[in-house]
């Protein structure tokens, strides 16, 4: 996914920092890999049960939650940039 910046400062919007930013691509990654992961390639594989503990899914999912956490915690609100008229 690429990357997209506003170029415009005037705008409002939610400002990230990169770290988050970082933060959330790594969240995504780590989603995607588990979801290519658990997809079957064949008819076989789809009928094979997937043994993940109730634990190890559970610690995996409150990980997400907390990085996606941190990001949107330390998000901060921009105004719009007041414009001069005349």
């Amino acid at each position: 996914m690429a990357k997209r910046h506003n170029e415009d400062a005037t705008a409002s919007g939610y400002l990230l920092t990169e770290k988050n930013y970082l933060r959330l691509e790594k969240v995504r990654d780590q989603l995607l890999l588990i979801a290519n992961f658990i997809t079957a390639v064949t008819q076989e594989e789809e009928d094979i049960p997937l043994q993940v503990t109730r634990s190890a899914f559970s610690q995996c999912l409150e990980g997400f939650a907390d990085q996606i956490d941190v990001a949107l915690t330390t998000t901060e609100w921009r105004r719009r940039a007041n414009r001069r008229l005349g």
